[in-house]
């Protein structure tokens, strides 16, 4: 079993490259509903999707959190678009989240070191 996996969108690989321990498994652009976590064993998983999607993605990021077994799981919750769907999912499955200052893009973290370290200390 892994530590850990980053999974999810461009902003799961930001915060990846700041969390050496973690597996990755991400992509640019990704919608929830495209993303096929595929088997994780991993005791703690962190998880960045919903910055992606047009329509609500309630029902796929259920589904994505159901398939994961993990003694830990922390989101990372989008700053524009499906920002309390996000926060939803992670309190139905009394996840922890962390929200991040955004950069000048306004989509992606100022600071992807800084994003990765609260990602490390959620509870």
């Amino acid at each position: 079993m892994t530590a850990c996996a980053v999974i999810g969108d461009s902003i799961a690989l930001g915060v990846s490259w700041h969390r050496q321990e973690c597996a990755v498994r991400a992509k640019v652009g990704i919608a929830a509903a495209a993303f096929n976590v595929g088997p994780t064993d991993a005791r703690e998983v962190v998880i960045s999707l919903g910055s992606n999607d047009a329509a609500d993605p309630t029902d796929a990021l259920i589904r994505l959190r159901s398939s994961i077994q993990a003694e830990r799981v922390v989101w990372i919750v989008p700053v524009f678009r499906h920002a309390d769907a996000v926060r939803r999912v992670a309190a139905l499955f009394r996840d922890a989240t962390v929200e991040f200052a955004v950069g000048p893009d306004g989509i992606h973290p100022r600071s992807y070191s800084e994003l990765a370290r609260e990602t490390e200390d959620a509870r």
